[in-house]
């Protein structure tokens, strides 16, 4: 099934119509560190990649912000309410790939 039909599917049910900017100003990078910040009013959540080492040549570890989003509190408490719904509904089907994936590695 393509990915897009999924996200396309799932606009048509918010009741929103999603308008795309130009494909080459988006692009999807995974984040190995989330950090949240909170205040009455808004949260934060940064999204941070690992750099593979430190530029400044340090022994901590590096990272780079990938994505920062910014929510009211009520549109934070839907977003975390549809996380976890997202999580249960495809926890059966995420166990059962780690599982099948890590059969292929046999004690020998």
């Amino acid at each position: 099934m393509d990915e897009n039909k999924i996200s396309e599917e799932k606009e048509n049910k918010q009741g929103v119509q999603i308008f795309f900017p130009d494909q080459s100003l988006i692009s999807s990078k995974f984040s190995d560190y989330v950090q949240v910040n909170a205040n009455l009013e808004s949260i934060s959540i940064t999204f941070v990649q690992k750099l593979p080492f430190n530029p400044e040549g340090e022994d901590a570890d590096a990272g780079e912000v990938v994505a920062r989003i910014c929510l009211t509190w009520p549109h934070f408490f839907r977003f975390a309410k549809l996380i976890n719904k997202t999580a249960f509904d495809n926890k059966e089907k995420v166990v059962n790939f780690i599982n099948d994936a890590a059969s292929a590695f046999s004690e020998e």
